[in-house]
């Protein structure tokens, strides 16, 4: 998948995720995070939680770990 910030978008690998079935009226793509611990990402009927992931160019990570090394706006979505 993609992950865009206004006009920046990087590629991102999902390695290792769990889904979480919730029904919700949020945009489907748009991300939570504590920006320290863990993102979540609302799809259709629920959320995808991030545990490891790999952004273009940088190794595989926990999330934990890439959230210490990557500041992105709260308004980024993932594509």
């Amino acid at each position: 998948c993609f992950l865009r910030m206004g006009d920046l978008t990087k590629q991102l690998k999902l390695l290792e995720t769990d889904y979480i079935v919730q029904s919700h009226s949020n945009t489907n793509g748009s991300l939570i995070t504590d920006f320290k611990t863990y993102i979540h990402v609302w799809c259709a009927g629920g959320y995808l939680i991030l545990k490891e992931l790999q952004l273009e160019g940088k190794k595989r990570m926990p999330v934990a770990d890439f959230l210490r090394g990557f500041r992105f706006e709260k308004e980024a979505i993932l594509i």
